[in-house]
């Protein structure tokens, strides 16, 4: 069926222009648009690029921390251990100061042992209750009877004074055990006139 020309209703009216133009600037709106969706994507991309590095920075950091954080540990372990030598280091050297006076003692006791005579244990030990008394053991592999005596006489030379002494004589050697004593610090009632 077609409609004849006539029955149908036109709309569009003759008159023209009824709003004026937008002006040629308004034209840029779109375009600014477009530029600033596109400017927005762009930023977006940027910042989660250095969300990702700084991530990447936080997680460095935290690693160099917990290796810092080892090292530390292992320079106090390492210090702990070097402190410890050094407390055995003074001890030693505490020992040493405190044995040089008796050097010359051991030296003359085994400068005085004769070549057919053999020191075969010497022991020097402070006494707990009086630190300047010393106990002497040793035992000398002797066939000799002066042995013991001269043995004694470079122990006297040494301005030591022997208090108590014990001696007993074992398949040919002899034990020997006596308190020493420096001359400078002799008990009054032990020292002789």
């Amino acid at each position: 069926m077609i409609l004849p020309k006539d029955i149908a209703d036109d709309f569009k009216t003759d008159r023209k222009d009824i709003t004026p133009p937008l002006p040629a600037i308004l034209r840029l709106v779109p375009i600014l648009f477009y530029l600033t969706v596109v400017s927005a994507m762009i930023l977006c991309g940027l910042f989660l690029y250095q969300l990702k590095l700084a991530n990447d920075n936080i997680l460095a950091a935290k690693s160099g921390l917990a290796e810092a954080q080892a090292q530390v540990v292992t320079a106090a372990a390492e210090r702990k251990q070097l402190e410890a030598q050094i407390l055995r280091a003074t001890d030693v050297q505490g020992w040493v100061e405190g044995s040089r006076p008796l050097q010359p003692l051991v030296v003359a006791v085994a400068r005085s042992i004769g070549e057919e005579a053999s020191l075969a244990d010497l022991k020097i030990d402070r006494d707990e209750e009086s630190p300047s008394n010393l106990n002497l053991a040793m035992r000398i592999g002797t066939s000799s009877a002066t042995q013991l005596e001269e043995t004694t006489d470079a122990i006297a030379r040494e301005n030591f004074r022997l208090l108590q002494p014990e001696q007993t004589l074992a398949e040919g050697q002899i034990n020997y055990r006596a308190t020493i004593v420096p001359l400078s610090v002799v008990p009054a009632e032990t020292a002789t006139p």
